[in-house]
């Protein structure tokens, strides 16, 4: 498996998703850190699987959330780089 590391700025998105969804209703929050997480294990898994949104972005659709997570893969390094969690009706 390959390493997925994650941006500064990414980090920050997703910590102010699950409070926005949290505050919502009670452990909504926890379940959408739970459906980002599988996100990042199926690109973990094949990173190569999922298609670019402007190469060298890659995007993988969240299952249960509306949220895209945008990553570039370097294959030499076997790495994957978080650049973004966005909401679907977002402008990239």
């Amino acid at each position: 498996m390959i390493r997925v590391d994650i941006s500064n700025q990414a980090a920050i998105s997703l910590e102010e998703s699950a409070a926005w969804y949290e505050n919502k209703m009670s452990g909504l929050g926890e379940e959408f850190l739970s459906d980002v997480e599988q996100s990042l294990q199926r690109i973990q898994s094949r990173p190569e699987l999922f298609p670019f949104l402007k190469p060298p972005i890659r995007k993988c659709i969240g299952r249960r959330f509306p949220f895209v997570v945008l990553y570039s893969y370097d294959e030499n390094l076997q790495q994957a780089f978080v650049t973004g969690f966005w909401h679907q009706k977002q402008q990239f």
